[in-house]
């Protein structure tokens, strides 16, 4: 197959030389009939090379995602063999999936998926790997809704990445903030849908949610909501409604991704009166 593959790849090289080459003639031609000066305001560029992936590239996960979020005139033969690289390399570091240390006292598993362990226990793994790890892993289980919606985040991800400023990088503070925000507007959709009357569509967004929110730290019971509120109200010395921005400017902080921000929001002026 990789044979075939290069020599389709050759068989088009060829071709778009022989492509060039003709150009080229034709230019020739209108500097003689022309002038050479006539052409310096449209002298073509050199077309790029094609790039073909194979087979085992087309089953990579994070190659799709990568090309996926690369605006196209920028899909040069050069950048997509830095796609290709960077994923390869990235899947030949990526941590076994599940590893059991037996201690003599007691034993340690590392589990592959936040559902089963608090935020806080993954060790020497953020979340973009964690997230393109359970991708893998949804597809061996052939879990479509756990895989589609972990691949629209990792896309979420990658434009975070590759955003102007970002440096190719992405913390998990900002990655959470972006699965809250996805959460937010899973739920948005949900509603709507329920108003429509279509329960259907209401129940695969709330599944879609679902799957991110075990990726996000537990939420805060209505009652730790209003202790950790009235705590802080106590501090920043709030007394009535007047002060809501000075403690919604502290809770905010302080409570990010514990709770939503219109529940802050409402428990806040309920508390202030």
């Amino acid at each position: 197959m990789d044979n075939v593959l290069k020599q389709r790849s050759l068989e088009e090289q060829k071709r778009l030389d022989d492509l060039e080459e003709e150009e080229q003639k034709k230019d020739e031609r209108r500097s003689d009939y022309y002038g050479k000066s006539i052409l310096k305001s449209s002298i073509r560029k050199k077309r790029p090379n094609i790039y073909i992936f194979s087979q085992e590239d087309l089953a990579n996960d994070d190659i799709i995602s990568m090309v996926e979020t690369t605006p196209t005139y920028k899909r040069t033969k050069m950048e997509l063999e830095n796609i290709r690289s960077k994923a390869t390399t990235e899947e030949k570091i990526a941590p076994e999936p599940e590893t059991t240390t037996n201690t003599g006292s007691m034993t340690i598993t590392y589990l592959t998926s936040l559902r089963d362990q608090p935020l806080n226990f993954i060790m020497n793994m953020d979340l973009f790997e964690q997230i393109s790890n359970d991708i893998k892993e949804a597809m061996k289980a052939k879990d479509k809704v756990r895989l589609e919606t972990l691949r629209n985040v990792k896309k979420c991800f990658l434009e975070a990445k590759t955003a102007p400023g970002a440096n190719d990088t992405l913390t998990d503070d900002t990655a959470l903030k972006i699965m809250q925000k996805l959460v937010k507007q899973g739920k948005d959709s949900a509603s709507v849908y329920e108003g429509q009357g279509r329960a259907d569509l209401a129940e695969e967004e709330m599944a879609q949610v679902r799957v991110i929110e075990a990726y996000l730290p537990k939420q805060l019971s209505p009652e730790e909501l209003e202790a950790k509120l009235k705590e802080i109200i106590a501090r920043v010395g709030a007394t009535s409604g007047k002060d809501m921005g000075k403690v919604m400017g502290v809770a905010s902080k302080e409570l990010a991704g514990l709770a939503e921000g219109r529940a802050i929001s409402a428990k806040v002026k309920e508390l202030l009166g």
